[in-house]
């Protein structure tokens, strides 16, 4: 009964083995999958960062052209306002040059002769230099119309540089805070892919060390019972060739107390009733009282047979240890899997055997039983022989007939 206890128990342990190994391997394809969808979203990331990288430096040498082209425009057009200025002195210089000389030229005539007329050159000369003075004002009101359109371009270009450097330098805090970001969530999934590889060694190891145990306990069990059973055997065999040695000595002792005219029908009765029962064993089978008492040289199977020690006696007793293996090998669940399934056909085999072994012992048991009841059945025969004896002859002295006893 220890022995099943013990079976359904290993068998116990062994489906919540297999469960457990069920239940670690559909968490490790999870984390798999979990590690595979992550590597998606790190290569869907890394790409979105070379764009963006890529995106980044080309707007940067678009701007830089376009800034080069804008430096190069306000280079130019503070070259033509300079230009513009300095014409604008010369022109301011000339003017009052000739506003100078114009007065001078004033002041002389009136000072030759204010009743003298004027003459036609001066009028003419006078006309030519008002001429002069207006063409210098109308220049230098153009020279300053095209001073201002300037100083608005150079500022509306300036505007347009500094929008275009905020603009750059907020994209560059993008990049470098999106950088900062995606480096950190590489780093947590490089993290716990680094933990599911340590828990998936671990819970091989696990298992590993699991299926070592279970091996070397279902080992032992087997090596036991196979032990047990051949002890058992043996000892159901001398036990069996002891029963025979009394039942001949039954045999001779009857044989010798009977009488010669019934010794051959009780001869034949044994040997019909011996050729139907195959060879029994006495052992565990309880004698009756008086039972055995008709010959003195009878003694008792358990006193004479050999110890042996039952079942639960060699299950309880203490199994040799398996020195550990001095190198361990990291087993895939390949490997894990046909462990596995050695184990359980060598716990089928080991049912199989106890199975075979409690049907053996079943029909020994019935065999023991039959083969003592016919032993009494005999003994009982014998010891009414003498009353049957003494009736037969007085009434074959009644009749007439003598019968030599």
């Amino acid at each position: 009964m220890k022995t099943k206890e013990e079976l359904a128990d290993s068998k116990q342990a062994e489906t919540d083995h297999l469960m457990l190994q069920a239940s670690l391997k559909s968490e490790l394809e999870a984390s798999q999958q979990q590690v595979e969808v992550y590597k998606i979203q790190l290569a869907e990331i890394t790409s979105e960062k070379h764009n963006i990288h890529e995106h980044l430096k080309t707007s940067v040498d678009q701007h830089q052209r376009t800034l080069s082209v804008y430096q190069q425009k306000v280079a130019a057009l503070q070259e033509e306002c300079h230009a513009a200025k300095v014409e604008q002195a010369a022109v301011t210089s000339e003017f009052e040059s000739y506003k100078v000389r114009v007065h001078n030229v004033l002041k002389q005539q009136k000072n030759k002769s204010a009743s003298q007329g004027e003459t036609e050159e001066a009028k003419q000369e006078r006309e030519h230099l008002e001429m002069m003075v207006d063409q210098l004002k109308i220049k230098l009101q153009d020279t300053q119309n095209n001073l201002q359109i300037s100083v608005s371009e150079l500022q509306t270009l300036q505007s347009e540089h500094d929008t275009l450097l905020e603009r750059h330098n907020k994209m560059l805090q993008e990049t470098v805070s999106k950088e900062a970001e995606l480096r950190e969530k590489l780093c947590s999934i490089q993290s716990e892919n680094m933990m599911m590889k340590s828990e998936h060694a671990q819970a091989v190891s696990h298992l590993t060390s699991q299926n070592e145990v279970l091996r070397s306990s279902f080992r032992d069990q087997v090596r036991h019972l196979q032990e047990e059973h051949r002890k058992t055997i043996e000892t159901l065999q001398q036990q069996l060739s002891k029963v025979e040695t009394q039942l001949f000595q039954l045999k001779s002792e009857s044989t010798t107390k009977s009488p010669a005219s019934f010794h051959q029908p009780v001869k034949n009765l044994r040997e019909r009733r011996n050729t139907d029962l195959p060879l029994l064993d006495m052992h565990c089978i309880t004698r009756e009282e008086g039972e055995g008492m008709e010959t003195a040289d009878t003694e008792s199977v358990s006193s004479t047979g050999p110890h042996t020690q039952s079942l639960e006696q060699l299950l309880n007793s203490p199994q040799t240890k398996l020195e550990p293996p001095l190198w361990h090998v990291e087993l895939t669940k390949e490997e894990l899997v046909q462990k596995l399934s050695s184990t359980t056909k060598s716990a089928d085999h080991l049912n199989g055997l106890l199975r075979e072994t409690e049907a053996t012992n079943a029909i020994l048991m019935e065999q023991i039983k039959v083969r003592v009841k016919n032993c009494r059945q005999e003994n009982a025969v014998w010891v009414s022989w003498p009353s049957t004896h003494t009736y037969l002859s007085l009434k074959t002295h009644r009749s007439g007939v003598s019968i030599t006893s």
